[in-house]
């Protein structure tokens, strides 16, 4: 009697909560659906797995807080390595994560956009919490919970590597998008929008192009990745990647919120773990808010320019040249063979403190004569020696402009190397005095409002008169090709010393 009297109690209480709060969930648990096929069952084994992905990864400087990534959904080792890519750059312990992810059941019927109603999602490295969020969106139009949606492995397969890089104390809120107009496309990222913050991460599972030959696939993924880079809403549009309803919505966040993106790594299953007649493209690219206070990183990014020098550095030896071109030769032949990074002795490099001071560089790479690849840094974030060896992998594997550098390419190749002194504002009475100042020894970095970009001094070889030199850079910045004769517009030169390999 006792006993049926505590229950009675117990079963009171209960009403008397669920009247108080209007709703009560109970602990409901999604399995781990494809553990043991599209990544190990084995906590031991999933974990060394991660990390041999994160250690082979390597981290890129954004010089401001990251919000955003892309990253493939296939088995890990097809793309594994890829998504730890974009894995890598994560260093804020966010707590909550927003999943974007398109439908991928063939059962699944989803107009709008459809979140889960569990309350945990089980992996082989435990549980993760499921935002209480999901109740809120659940109130919102165009939003249902459409159970089919949520058993594929679109949203499962990106958790035990956030499991890995994040606290154990974050949510997710998993988000299936289905079909949409555009105006579902601008209602979606004005209700996500709300969600932006310094805490929460947003996170789009997607694969690229799906079952066409090497090149044909390397061809289609370089125009979609360049498109997920600079916010091209038509160029995704056109795009064969699976997450495209996703894609479009978090496009819509990243210029709401002015982020700018970047290409951490793109392959194929025909570089990972596949077959090269048909194969399935991979992207990792990240969104980040560049800080108000960030000095030059890259000539893509917003740039200013304080208290430089008033000489130019001495120019380097032939040994530090030497020295510089070796690291950069043996940097690539590691990384296009193995994918790793290449760690220098910083002994080797002690004697010759040219080499340690923080300087702009960029490296180029040609191919019979022809440009392959070039990219670098106006002002230097590291040893000098350092930044070479990172811009010679990015210069190889991450010019949006070209398709990334196979290794039988490399014999081929021929390298060079250019350091900068600091820019110098350039100043003139009127635009036009610029065709006159300019000299063909001047880099030129070009600012108008957010657009920017920069030549460097062996540009003019190509472009000697002064008029197209500009237009052409206004062009490369995304600007019109006339923005220099704007007297807002900013325009900088440099001195570079290059110097190539014999």
């Amino acid at each position: 009697m006792k006993r049926i009297h505590i229950m009675m109690v117990i079963i009171f209480c209960l009403i008397v909560s669920v009247g108080a709060n209007s709703f009560v969930q109970f602990k409901k648990v999604r399995e781990a659906y494809v553990a043991g096929q599209f990544y190990p069952a084995d906590p031991t084994a999933l974990t060394a797995q991660l990390q041999e992905y994160l250690q082979m990864a390597s981290r890129i400087e954004f010089n401001g807080q990251l919000h955003a990534i892309v990253v493939p959904h296939a088995g890990y080792i097809y793309s594994g390595p890829i998504a730890a890519y974009a894995y890598k750059q994560i260093t804020t312990p966010f707590k909550r994560v927003v999943l974007f992810a398109s439908n991928h059941s063939a059962y699944a019927d989803v107009d709008g956009a459809s979140v889960p109603d569990y309350t945990h999602y089980a992996t082989p490295l435990g549980e993760v919490s499921v935002s209480p969020l999901v109740r809120t969106l659940l109130a919102q139009d165009r939003i249902a919970y459409i159970p089919e949606a949520h058993t594929t492995h679109i949203i499962e397969v990106q958790l035990p590597f956030l499991q890995t890089v994040l606290p154990e104390d974050f949510e997710i809120l998993p988000v299936i998008t289905g079909r949409m107009n555009w105006d579902d496309v601008r209602y979606f990222a004005e209700l996500f929008n709300q969600y932006v913050d310094n805490e929460t991460l947003f996170v789009l599972s997607t694969d690229l192009s799906h079952y066409h030959s090497y090149d044909e696939a390397v061809r289609l993924d370089t125009s979609c990745t360049r498109a997920l880079e600079t916010l091209d809403t038509r160029g995704v549009i056109n795009s064969e990647l699976c997450g495209q309803g996703a894609a479009l919505i978090l496009l819509e966040i990243a210029k709401k919120n002015g982020w700018q993106g970047k290409i951490l790594d793109y392959r194929n299953s025909g570089d990972t773990a596949g077959d090269k007649s048909r194969v399935v493209g991979y992207a990792a690219v990240a969104y980040y808010q560049v800080s108000d206070h960030t000095s030059i990183a890259a000539p893509d990014q917003p740039q200013q320019i304080t208290n430089p020098p008033l000489h130019s550095p001495q120019p380097l030896s032939h040994q530090e040249q030497k020295l510089l071109l070796e690291l950069a030769r043996t940097t690539l032949e590691q990384y296009l063979q193995t994918h790793t990074l290449f760690e220098p002795d910083p002994q080797r490099f002690s004697p010759f403190p040219a080499l340690q001071e923080t300087r702009g560089t960029f490296v180029t790479l040609k191919k019979q004569g022809e440009l392959r690849g070039c990219i670098g840094n106006i002002i230097g974030k590291q040893p000098l020696y350092l930044g070479v060896r990172d811009h010679a992998i990015n210069a190889a594997v991450h010019d949006s402009r070209f398709l990334p550098v196979k290794q039988e390419e490399l014999t081929e190749i021929d390298l060079s190397i250019s350091v900068l002194d600091v820019p110098r504002l350039l100043r003139v009475k009127t635009p036009e005095d610029y065709l006159e100042k300019l000299t063909h020894q001047d880099g030129v970095l070009l600012a108008s409002g957010t657009a920017q970009a920069t030549y460097l001094p062996q540009v003019w070889e190509q472009l000697p008169d002064p008029v197209e030199f500009l237009s052409r850079l206004c062009l490369k910045a995304g600007a019109q090709a006339d923005c220099w004769k704007d007297p807002e517009t900013l325009i900088y030169t440099y001195h570079a010393q290059e110097f190539a390999e014999e």
